[in-house]
């Protein structure tokens, strides 16, 4: 590819790879993966408008044209999404009846099916084969404390 693509600020960036400056993709994007020829980007971002339903939202974008957003009705648990080799769809993790799994979005008719059926844990991570025949998955269970220090200094 001609370009990187990262994230600076909670703002989408490219940048040439033989040097030049930055330019912002997408304001609000925070997380994105390319498609594998690289003329498409899925990315997770917030849309700050949004007073009903969740801000954090999934988008396509195009590298011809930039100005221009597509969005997707999938509500992805975490913002992974991994690209299926050829190009004809990316697969993400969804939390649908508290059971977090992985999906397959496909670009020709715009839906949506599950590939997994996990009864536990949450999806951390995940990856696709080169050749596209095998997902791996790293699974865990998140657990948060609240912890209070006192008398510290």
């Amino acid at each position: 590819g001609k370009w990187l693509i990262y994230a600076s600020n909670k703002t989408l960036v490219k940048q040439p790879i033989i040097g030049g400056e930055p330019i912002s993709v997408m304001p609000r994007g925070v997380t994105s993966q390319p498609s594998p020829d690289s003329k498409t980007i899925v990315f997770h971002y917030f849309d700050p408008n949004e007073k009903n339903k969740n801000p954090w939202k999934t988008g396509l974008t195009s590298f011809d044209d930039l100005t221009r957003l597509d969005n997707i009705d999938i509500d992805p648990e975490r913002a992974i999404y991994r690209w299926k080799p050829d190009g004809t769809g990316f697969y993400y993790a969804s939390a649908k009846r508290n059971r977090n799994n992985i999906w397959f979005y496909t670009l020709e008719d715009n839906t949506s099916r599950q590939i997994t059926h996990f009864d536990d844990e949450k999806i951390v991570n995940m990856g696709v084969s080169p050749d596209g025949t095998r997902i791996a998955v790293s699974k865990g269970k998140e657990k948060s404390e609240i912890i209070r220090i006192t008398n510290f200094d």
